[in-house]
């Protein structure tokens, strides 16, 4: 986030795409602090629209926006349905 903003401030359009778990809510409070709009991708096809939508929006508003990507998406962790 820090060097996309610091990007950002000197003039230079960036893409800010972030995995978003358990520090996700801090996150997303913390880019709209800062006037960052956020779009959500919880799964693997909500990822290209998502990026073409803040693309869009980032380039025509000259607007701050991030992609958050859920972890499921990554794949990094097992998520099982029902009690353990």
């Amino acid at each position: 986030m820090g060097l996309s903003s610091g990007a950002w401030l000197g003039g230079v359009r960036t893409a800010l795409l972030m995995q978003s778990s358990g520090v996700g809510r801090s996150a997303v409070a913390l880019l709209t602090e800062m006037g960052v709009e956020t779009v959500r991708a919880d799964t693997p096809a909500d990822v290209s629209p998502a990026v073409k939508n803040v693309l869009a929006r980032a380039s025509g508003a000259n607007a701050m926006t991030a992609v958050l990507i859920a972890q499921q998406v990554v794949g990094v962790k097992r998520f099982e349905e029902g009690p353990r």
